[in-house]
């Protein structure tokens, strides 16, 4: 994003977030299959098969995200080159104290994952798929003639990820992050470790404010959204939240590392 603002601004015209995004999901999911290859072979296996797929991901045109852009992306700017970005290129901009002006943009939410059957395909194959790469990039359908077209948006990976799962009926979903559980009063001298909650208790603790939105929320929430539908093969959903250290011990559910969303 910053190279596009910065570091080309001269040479080059400036690319379109849905550009940058196509970029990003592309770059990291390379340097992902060749790492999860590379570890596997030294493993043992012989020739692995690890691919990654860039996922354009359908939202709504008339998503009330775009009404209210909130998605910060990008570097900061002056307060003169804020208004100069508002006016020429129609940008929306938040101030953020102490630190200057920063793009933001609308957070839609996903509805389709349009490659969702080369996911399905390379599975069958015995692949290891990366796909849905920073909650993918965003397009919306022409109503009249089907075409697709980028839109300047970022998806919450979290609710891009359970939504192909639901779609694809997986029986669980694992979101990583930073911490190993999920907590309430989370930072603070009555902070609880939450092992295990079921839906009607995270939605609670949702009310309550324990999952802040910059936080813990988005993938408080995809998991709702990901247990709440119904799973056609008739198995119980799960969802686990924990980080990557931890990933293996969480699974397993006999760890007080890991914390699993139940129906």
């Amino acid at each position: 994003m910053q190279r596009s603002e910065y570091g080309a601004a001269h040479h080059v015209p400036a690319l379109p977030l849905e550009i940058i995004d196509a970029q990003t999901e592309g770059q990291i999911g390379y340097q992902l299959t060749q790492a999860i290859r590379n570890a596997l072979v030294s493993q043992g296996q012989r020739d692995p098969r690890v691919c990654a797929v860039v996922n354009q991901v359908r939202v709504e045109a008339d998503d009330k995200a775009f009404q209210t852009p909130t998605k910060p992306v990008g570097g900061f700017f002056s307060e003169q080159e804020a208004k100069a970005k508002m006016e020429t290129d129609q940008w929306d901009m938040i101030e953020q104290q102490g630190r200057g002006w920063r793009r933001v943009v609308a957070s839609p939410e996903p509805k389709e994952i349009i490659e969702q059957w080369a996911i399905e395909s390379l599975m069958e194959k015995g692949g290891i798929v990366i796909c849905v790469g920073g909650g993918g990039i965003p397009v919306v359908r022409d109503t009249d003639t089907g075409d697709l077209k980028g839109v300047a948006a970022v998806i919450d990976k979290d609710s891009a990820s359970a939504l192909l799962a639901d779609h694809m009926q997986f029986d669980a979903v694992v979101f990583c992050t930073g911490v190993a559980n999920v907590y309430v009063d989370f930072n603070t001298p009555s902070q609880r470790t939450l092992t295990a909650m079921n839906v009607q208790q995270a939605q609670q603790h949702m009310k309550d404010g324990h999952f802040p939105a910059g936080s813990m929320g988005p993938k408080v929430a995809a998991a709702l959204g990901f247990l709440e539908q119904t799973n056609k093969g008739g198995r119980e959903r799960k969802c686990y939240i924990t980080d990557p250290e931890h990933l293996l011990e969480a699974l397993d559910g006999n760890s007080e590392h890991g914390t699993v969303i139940t129906v």
